[in-house]
């Protein structure tokens, strides 16, 4: 789908306790990534992969990101910068394939583009 939600992606301060509480709610597995000096958990719903837990940045409090799919992701995040939006990360490669940013909307709230 065009301009979808395609990955959610949890940043938390207690990374141990946080995989323990959504594995157990949910029937969620967990993998985690090879690269040591980024480390990332993959989630996987039952239904292919569905998001990732990290490390929350010093200062910022645990958040879930949403992702939404584009095919030209300079093109909107320049868009989104004109229409108000402020670039919290411009747009970045990613090591094991894609781009991405992170915007402020206007209202304050915040969300990920991604490009594959």
């Amino acid at each position: 789908m065009k301009n979808s939600f395609c990955w959610l992606q949890l940043q938390s301060t207690n990374l141990k306790n946080i995989k323990e509480f959504y594995t157990s709610l949910f029937d969620w597995k967990l993998s985690e990534s090879p690269d040591k000096e980024e480390p990332y958990t993959h989630i996987d719903t039952g239904e292919g992969p569905g998001g990732g837990i990290m490390e929350a940045q010093k200062g910022c409090p645990p958040h879930w990101m949403p992702y939404v799919q584009v095919e030209d992701l300079d093109r909107y995040t320049r868009k989104a910068e004109k229409l108000g939006a402020k670039i919290i990360v411009p747009s970045t490669k990613i090591k094991t394939g894609g781009s991405f940013s992170v915007i402020q909307d206007p209202s304050g709230a915040h969300i990920g583009l991604y490009q594959p």
